[in-house]
């Protein structure tokens, strides 16, 4: 946000999570943000109108990369590189990777991607890479799509087909067995704990709520904050398989110290 305020000559707008008519606004402050302008951008925030009913404003005590729920979803994306490795080293198609967890997310990985688009999803790796670990580093898949155009929805073609401009239809019949839905959980709690010790948020329930509300998916806390023992192991063992060294667990996560910050 920082850099952003420094190109603009007007810093003053407001950027919507997508979709439109998502009710979730995040708010944070710049190092030079006055707390008249943070109140001034609460208050028009409450009363803007939301097709999903009363809106629900999260703000941050510190400013963090991908705010809230953009950075724990967007964790992911170290996992998605490793996934399109193994596709293609195995020849498994797309679809079966999705078809291992769209009964447990509104959409499949990939079908997301496109969903978003494929150059925002680059960037944001990009960004993350920038601001958080090499790991975001994006598969060259991603440069790939881009140079052919194939962007996603909005082009007509990405990781799918989309040409007859609907969501594609995924065979839950034949999946990859590759995906594995604990680890996706490890790394958004992870990500969640990281949050919390950096001093973004003051408890785990925010986070939860900004998950649930921007992705409408469970929050990460809810899902492992019972087995984190075990998303612990886990998660040390796909970093050391894998070198993706960000992903061992924090020392909030790996103490349990984060359930003591419930609220």
């Amino acid at each position: 946000m920082e850099k952003l305020r420094d190109a603009l000559k007007r810093s003053s707008e407001c950027i919507f999570f997508a979709p439109l008519e998502n009710k979730l606004i995040e708010i944070t402050k710049g190092e030079k943000t006055s707390e008249d302008t943070l109140k001034i951008a609460t208050e028009v925030g409450h009363k803007l109108p939301s097709l999903e009913g009363k809106r629900l404003l999260i703000e941050l005590q510190r400013e963090s990369p991908g705010f809230i729920a953009n950075r724990i979803v967007g964790t992911i994306e170290i996992y998605i590189n490793w996934l399109i490795e193994q596709a293609i080293a195995r020849n498994i198609p797309f679809e079966q990777l999705d078809a291992d967890v769209i009964d447990f997310m509104p959409m499949g990985i990939f079908c997301l991607c496109d969903y978003i688009g494929i150059d925002t999803v680059f960037n944001a790796m990009k960004y993350f890479e920038e601001t958080l670990s090499p790991d975001f580093s994006p598969h060259e898949m991603f440069t790939k799509l881009i140079n052919e155009n194939n962007l996603g929805q909005k082009t007509g073609r990405g990781f799918y087909d989309w040409s007859q401009n609907k969501e594609p239809n995924i065979d839950r019949s034949k999946t990859a067995g590759l995906v594995d839905i604990e680890l996706l959980i490890a790394i958004q709690l992870n990500e969640g704990c990281r949050l919390l010790e950096e001093g973004c948020v003051s408890n785990y329930k925010i986070i939860d709520k900004a998950v649930s509300t921007g992705y409408r998916s469970p929050g990460p806390f809810s899902m492992g904050k019972k087995n984190y023992k075990q998303l612990v192991v886990k998660l040390d063992e796909f970093a050391e398989l894998t070198g993706r060294k960000y992903l061992k667990p924090c020392k909030l996560m790996r103490s349990g110290g984060f359930l003591d910050m419930r609220k």
